[in-house]
């Protein structure tokens, strides 16, 4: 599951090059999105919702 979570993250990562790590997320399409927030739950619950919250709100 890890690495589906950095895989799903890396296929957005490698388009910034000068951007914050949280800009990947608003690169992610929804369905990505939904698949990395799962994996990021099952690999640490609680933690992950809270630290992915921002995407939902953009």
């Amino acid at each position: 599951m890890q690495k589906a979570l950095i895989g799903l993250y890396m296929k957005y990562a490698y388009q910034f090059t000068d951007a914050a790590p949280d800009s990947v997320y608003d690169l992610m399409t929804d369905e990505d999105y939904a698949k990395f927030e799962r994996l990021a739950e099952i690999l640490s619950p609680g933690d992950a919702v809270e630290e992915l919250a921002g995407h939902e709100q953009d």
